[in-house]
């Protein structure tokens, strides 16, 4: 190219006018949300779910937060049995502070999962968000134009959800005064958080729903032409299983060694700790298998279980994702069977006595109430990612059905994908869990011989979570067959 071209070539960029963003896309994706309310694609379904995941969050998180609340408040404040019992032993805010530290750990424990909630049901329906992103494309959006629309929509959303579970949370505070904790029955007074702590809480969950959709509107190139292309999934090597059993070891190790020198005030951290390196190797390493195994089920006989595995294989990550919480509950449940608790008052006066006596299950109680809250937001993500499936799935659905499959197939499938998956890792889950637990059992048992495992637990656990997964793959099946049954228009 000449020096006189590429002059040319310069100047005509320079003159070029800079293409100036759409105006009024607030405007446009409000019109946008409420045609997905008059739309047959399952657009309303999906948008009401991802408000219901929003609120359910929302009121969980702000529960929990206003237990924990609580306690630091009867720590910073003691009244009654408690201010009685400060009076004759100073030592007893120890006990009280032990709580708090209980009650940060559920907090880490629920955390990801209403993390997780909220930024999945912010991305349901990836193939109908695709379809929208190259139509409003070929409308002559901009990406960016696109990716504000996304943001915007998600926004809506994401604020709506938070506001009605603010208001489920207050509505629901009288329903805990029929517990008690710490021998003291809870008064709704106690778990309302500070006005600027809700504030805080709702916006985080606002913040992780909206940064959700931007990485997942980022994942998409959507051309001019209004072709839209997913992000190419890659297959998930052995190194990330070794990787994930390395951790859990190194884990499981750190904390053995750390648990009998560490001071009281920071079991906190270290709890936290093994809690978030447990979490981390464990997903890592059945990621590894759900695709290993995915592999050899591929090649055994029935159209359905290789389809299944095809698809798990395909995306193990996102199998993981969908079964990961269920499974770490199940852990969790293993682990605190084992859990050394007990009481012993020889020597405490009668304030202590009817504390100890009137606290004993206070720690089992508030591990059922953790593994509920937990059960609740797995089973609600469970059954968004199913319905968003059943959408995101539909052309192939109804392809099948032309090629002469029976309707009931592709439910089959779903069953396959679903359960296979969460019975293994709820049953290493449990195992893993027992692993943990035992040697704390057994060192307690050489000194308290009252205590004895409680595995009924763990078996709870893993019938309410297969429970809850089937009902939420029975409630999908309506929905699969409206889809099924939905016929466009050639021209779409």
């Amino acid at each position: 190219m000449t020096t006189t071209t590429q002059a040319g070539v310069m100047e005509a960029r320079r003159r070029r006018p800079e293409r100036a963003g759409v105006t009024g896309l607030w405007s446009i994706t409000w019109h946008l949300i409420r045609a997905r309310f008059t739309s047959k694609q399952g657009g309303a379904f999906l948008f009401a779910g991802a408000i219901l995941s929003a609120l359910i969050t929302s009121a969980l998180t702000l529960t929990v937060a206003g237990g924990t609340y609580m306690f630091y408040t009867r720590w910073q404040h003691p009244r009654g049995l408690h201010a009685q019992i400060m009076a004759g032993d100073p030592q007893f805010e120890m006990m009280l502070r032990i709580y708090i530290i209980l009650a940060l750990v559920a907090c880490v424990i629920l955390a990801p999962l209403a993390a997780r909630l909220t930024a999945n049901a912010t991305v349901l329906g990836g193939k109908g968000r695709e379809q929208r992103l190259a139509s409003l494309r070929l409308l002559g959006l901009s990406s960016g134009d696109v990716r504000h629309m996304t943001l915007i929509e998600a926004l809506i959303q994401s604020i709506v959800g938070v506001l009605l579970g603010t208001a489920v949370y207050f509505a629901t505070l009288p329903a805990w005064s029929r517990l008690s904790m710490e021998a003291m029955p809870i008064e709704p007074r106690e778990m309302v958080l500070p006005w600027w702590l809700i504030v805080l809480l709702d916006a985080v969950l606002v913040v992780i729903s909206v940064a959700a959709a931007g990485v997942g509107v980022h994942k998409l190139r959507v051309s001019p032409l209004g072709v839209a292309h997913g992000s190419r999934v890659k297959r998930v090597s052995g190194w990330v299983g070794l990787a994930g059993v390395a951790v859990i070891i190194g884990t499981v190790v750190v904390y053995s060694a750390a648990v009998t020198h560490v001071h009281y005030a920071q079991v906190a951290y270290v709890l936290i700790g093994l809690v978030v390196g447990l979490v981390v190797g464990f997903s890592l390493f059945m990621t590894w298998v759900f695709s290993a195994l995915s592999g050899l089920g591929s090649h055994l006989g029935g159209a359905s279980v290789m389809l299944a595995s095809r698809r798990v294989q395909a995306d193990a990550r996102s199998v993981w994702r969908r079964v990961g919480p269920m499974a770490f509950l199940a852990f969790i449940a293993g682990w605190m069977s084992f859990f050394p608790i007990t009481t012993n008052a020889s020597g405490a006066n009668a304030q202590e006595s009817y504390f100890m006596r009137h606290s004993a299950m206070d720690i089992q109680n508030g591990v059922l109430l953790t593994l509920a809250i937990g059960l609740v937001l797995a089973a609600t993500g469970t059954l968004m990612s199913q319905a968003a499936d059943v959408f995101d799935r539909a052309t192939e659905t109804r392809s099948l059905l032309k090629m002469g499959v029976q309707p009931g197939f592709a439910a089959r499938v779903a069953w396959l994908e679903t359960l296979i998956p969460l019975v293994l890792s709820l049953l290493v889950g449990v195992g893993l869990g027992f692993a943990g637990g035992y040697p704390s059992y057994r060192a307690a048992a050489d000194t308290f011989e009252q205590l004895h495992p409680t595995p009924q637990e763990p078996i709870i656990i893993l019938a309410i979570g297969l429970v809850l997964t089937m009902l939420a793959l029975w409630a999908s099946n309506p929905l699969r067959r409206r889809v099924a049954r939905l016929q466009r228009r050639r021209n779409d």
